[in-house]
């Protein structure tokens, strides 16, 4: 029972996080927007994973009308939006460490705002596809999920572009400022501490995001290549 108990600590630490971060101190720093936006797609995910145990324990969820379909797809949604707010989170610290003076006009709440909804609204509108995509069988007195025999030659190109999007562009993104010498050193020739310091983090953010992301795009792949 250590995946339940992962689960639950998870959404209950989120639900916490997004109590704080949409808070009255925190409203008006632009990257509460995105840490809210995070532990709430996190919650949607750590749902969906639960939802997941739940099934491989034997209760068939799958059997309620349309809840294969829709599972299928908050777990693509949460996925995209998961992996693109933290990329949007790295590129705004990334603005305001080194570009303080265009970050006041930049790095807004306002601004914060309105990239995380067109985030969601990319997200929860690109992968619609997986309402055609995938079905449910019978295997004895269990629903199983499937994907549509003839929606399997679509998969490969469908799972391309989700790579694309939600793992080597957002990748690139956060990458993009440590290939940038120019751009980080300072004026002295060297690093500030605070630059210093959010190389480290850069670099944190690349590692965990390799850890987390590669695996499961790389499966998604072999599945359909």
């Amino acid at each position: 029972y250590l995946i339940p108990v992962i689960i639950i600590i998870g959404i209950l630490g989120n639900i916490i996080s997004l109590v704080v971060f949409i808070g009255s101190k925190f409203r008006k720093i632009s990257t509460a927007v995105y840490l809210a936006a995070m532990a709430v797609s996190d919650i949607g995910f750590l749902i969906t994973a639960g939802l997941t145990w739940l099934e491989s324990m034997g209760l068939n969820i799958f059997q309620l009308p349309g809840m294969c379909h829709i599972f299928i797809y908050l777990g693509y949604v949460f996925g995209f939006t998961s992996v693109w707010f933290i990329t949007l989170l790295t590129v705004e610290i990334f603005i305001a460490i080194f570009y303080s003076q265009k970050a006041v006009n930049i790095c807004t709440v306002k601004s914060a705002r309105k990239i995380v909804c067109i985030t969601a609204f990319c997200g929860f509108s690109i992968y619609f596809f997986s309402f055609w995509t995938s079905d449910t069988t019978m295997i004895g007195n269990h629903v199983f999920c499937i994907t549509r025999i003839n929606a399997r030659d679509a998969l490969i190109g469908i799972s391309l572009t989700d790579t694309l999007l939600a793992f080597l562009l957002p990748f690139s993104m956060i990458d993009q400022p440590i290939n940038s010498e120019s751009s980080i050193r300072a004026p002295g020739g060297g690093l500030g501490k605070a630059r210093k310091k959010m190389m480290k983090m850069l670099l944190t953010t690349i590692m965990v995001f390799l850890l987390l992301n590669l695996p499961s795009h790389a499966l998604r792949l072999q599945a359909y290549v």
